[in-house]
């Protein structure tokens, strides 16, 4: 039986929930398993009933499980975040769009090509650790970068770090402390909501329309809470592929020079979507955090924190945090391919690669005015956790938008990476399904039914 092993240390609610989903990532609970009823459970842990009825709930808001009249308590069938990244071979032809990742290039070689390039120097500095002449080399690439991705001067800053996830783990461990409230956009991407669990971090929801987080949302969100720190996705965010236009991104950076806010801006999608970054607008209150996994090569893993926030400058030299886990490799190729423009023309083809998906999308869809972007939000009948079980049913996997809610109002709503197929066929039988189950783009509004930003 489940609580047969949990007789010490589950002596309180968040301790139980957080068990209940560890478990859930672990595969010991799987969807559809069945709980223990509450008095049993109370029972075996020597706890009050009423402590197992507020795990229970709070799991259940969680939407990690669920309850229904003659079934008791059972794990839901998409409960746990980690299934984005994990292999489904449970269904045959399931065409998986549940897990952003870029368009793979036919037949790439280029990686395999820069390796027999490198200098018989640079072969030696494979094997070792990075050392700090090519951690150097590595924030000096980051800083054309910048200045390419549309930055009227280069940051006074760049740290290296192992991806972007690892970049905002560094930065989150370095900035915060346990129970600190953070503002975020009321649906955020999953691994931001890891992180805050595993940080013992307060996330602050601020409403959301379709160029991103609202000055108004975002004002009253600062106002009424102790958060001094941010984290958006000014472009494409994640999930609904909002892109904030100029009007908004000066109305964002008065407010964060008001509330003396620090924004934490992910730019992971945002060389795809035309527009500079939010810390153009920003100076010293802006940080960027963001690799080159979803435009140049994902297994590359080289991403990085750059800003001017002078707390950048500290963070640097902590480098367990930051570019001890790079591997010389990532740091050669990311570089190379930087100071080559080589990254800058794979990011061309990535875009070029999402646009014709968009544009696929919408034959099968409906069309959208909404900026191109890697996932698409849709629009679905009924519950959204209920929606993505039949779709993974007939065949398509998507992510409802529960797993992306930040508080706790839930949406008809699922996203679809159109990237993810790995062909345009794939992706035609995908669409095809969502389309006979009258799934629809559903682009949040804009202020005042404004033009997207382009």
């Amino acid at each position: 039986m489940w609580n047969s092993q949990y007789e010490y240390g589950l002596d309180d609610v968040a301790s139980i929930v957080e068990r209940i989903a560890q478990d859930i990532e672990a595969g010991v609970l799987r969807p559809g398993d069945r709980l223990p009823p509450q008095r049993e459970l109370a029972n075996g842990l020597g706890v009050k009933l009423s402590t197992i009825s507020r795990a229970y709930r709070e799991a259940a808001q969680r939407r990690l499980i669920g309850g229904e009249i003659g079934r008791g308590t059972y794990v839901l069938a998409s409960s746990s975040d980690s299934r984005l990244f994990a292999p489904d071979v449970s269904a045959e032809r399931l065409v998986d769009l549940s897990t952003n990742v870029p368009v793979a290039m036919p037949d790439d070689t280029a990686l395999a090509l820069l390796i027999d390039r490198f200098s018989p120097a640079e072969r030696t500095q494979m094997t070792g650790y990075p050392g700090c002449a090519l951690v150097h080399r590595a924030a000096e690439a980051v800083g054309d970068w910048m200045v390419w991705r549309g930055m009227t001067r280069r940051p006074a800053t760049v740290v290296p770090c192992a991806g972007a996830h690892a970049a905002l783990q560094a930065l989150l461990v370095h900035a915060t402390r346990e129970g600190d409230a953070i503002l975020v956009e009321s649906l955020t991407f999953p691994g931001l909501k890891a992180l805050a669990r595993q940080l013992r971090l307060r996330l602050i929801p601020v409403e959301l329309d379709g160029e991103g987080v609202t000055p108004e949302g975002l004002d009253a969100a600062a106002r009424s809470s102790t958060a001094r720190l941010a984290v958006l996705m000014p472009n494409l965010q994640n999930p609904t592929g909002a892109v904030m236009g100029d009007d908004r991104r000066r109305a964002i950076a008065g407010i964060a020079e008001r509330r003396d806010l620090t924004i934490i801006e992910d730019d992971a999608y945002g060389s795809l979507s035309g527009r500079p970054p939010l810390a153009e607008d920003l100076g010293p209150r802006g940080i960027v955090v963001s690799s080159l996994s979803m435009t140049v090569m994902p297994g590359l893993r080289f991403g990085f924190v750059a800003g001017d926030h002078p707390m950048l400058a500290a963070l640097k030299r902590n480098l367990h945090l930051t570019s001890w886990m790079m591997t010389p490799l990532s740091l050669l190729a990311g570089s190379a391919w930087i100071e080559d423009g080589t990254a800058a023309a794979r990011t061309a083809w990535q875009a070029d690669a999402v646009r014709e998906r968009w544009r696929q999308m919408g034959q099968h869809l409906g069309p959208s005015d909404a900026v191109a972007a890697p996932h698409v939000w849709l629009g679905v009948d009924g519950d959204a956790e209920e929606a993505a079980t039949r779709l993974r049913q007939c065949g398509v996997a998507v992510v409802p938008a529960e797993t992306f809610a930040s508080g706790r109002t839930f949406h008809s709503r699922v996203r679809a990476s159109l990237t993810a197929a790995p062909t345009r066929a794939d992706l035609d039988t995908a669409l095809a399904i969502l389309a006979d189950f009258g799934a629809r783009p559903a682009a949040l509004p804009r202020a005042g039914g404004s033009t997207p930003a382009r």
